[in-house]
């Protein structure tokens, strides 16, 4: 081994000892460079919440459920429920009330906030395509994001629903019954075409537009009951001229 005066060897580890510390500082520098970025200087990624759910965040009294398959919801029917201490035989109004069962479902109040709240959010999106779709390029879709492969048949199902209203609108609005003649005000007549019109709730569509509009607590109501019943409507006519549902804009698991 050959011998490194001492000299040399001090002025090696000085050197070390130098780089060492040059090293230390530019590590130290660039992590304050990249903190200063990050925390100060660098546009925070924006988590968008739809106003109406912050709005009726604190009314929330359970998790929400992400909808998939709205026809899963007026489905998957419990047989009972029990609202204060009193158990209401869920078969047996059905039973009697059939394709109206929704608009007399028993609801408490804070569960028609929740429902409300998960088929506002799954539809918007669906709501908002449907407005700006172009006709002439675009398929069309109806308001469960059912997509169309000819305006033929399209046309065909919604003249059907549409008279299907009429019908549900003269019948809400010739009722004895108290439970149903109440969303009877939904429908306006129209005078000069000598039929019922479905008044929607404007508030909520308007909302979906974000646009400004309040939502009352009929508002929130009509929407969850309109939108089951329109459900068993669209079930049945799907099933009638053999439409398998797509829904494209749904989340993932749709019926595809």
């Amino acid at each position: 081994m050959s011998y490194v005066p001492r000299k040399t060897r001090r002025r090696k580890l000085k050197l070390g000892r130098l780089f060492t510390l040059i090293g230390v500082v530019l590590a130290l520098g660039l992590s304050l460079f990249f903190a200063i970025d990050y925390f100060f200087l660098r546009e925070k990624p924006v988590v968008e919440i739809d106003d109406v759910l912050e709005e009726l965040q604190p009314q929330l009294t359970r998790k929400l459920n992400t909808i998939t398959n709205p026809f899963d919801v007026v489905n998957n029917r419990p047989e009972s429920i029990v609202i204060n201490g009193e158990t209401i035989d869920l078969v047996e109004l059905y039973a009697e009330y059939q394709e109206l069962y929704y608009l007399v479902e028993p609801m408490e109040t804070d569960e028609i906030i929740n429902q409300f709240v998960e088929l506002y959010l799954w539809q918007k999106p669906i709501y908002q395509a449907m407005i700006s779709r172009d006709p002439a390029t675009d398929k069309r879709i109806d308001m469960f994001g059912n997509v169309y492969e000819s305006d033929e048949l399209y046309f065909k199902i919604m003249d059907e629903f549409a008279r299907q209203l009429i019908e549900m609108a003269e019948e809400l609005n010739q009722t004895d019954d108290v439970a149903l003649k109440r969303y009877g005000r939904s429908f306006v007549f129209d005078t000069i075409r000598s039929y019922f019109m479905y008044k929607e709730p404007k508030a909520v569509f308007m909302r979906m537009q974000d646009l400004e509009a309040s939502i009352s607590r009929y508002d929130r109501e009509l929407y969850v009951r309109m939108f089951k019943t329109f459900a068993l409507m669209h079930q049945q006519l799907y099933a009638k001229y053999g439409i398998t549902y797509q829904c494209p804009l749904c989340p993932v698991g749709s019926a595809k």
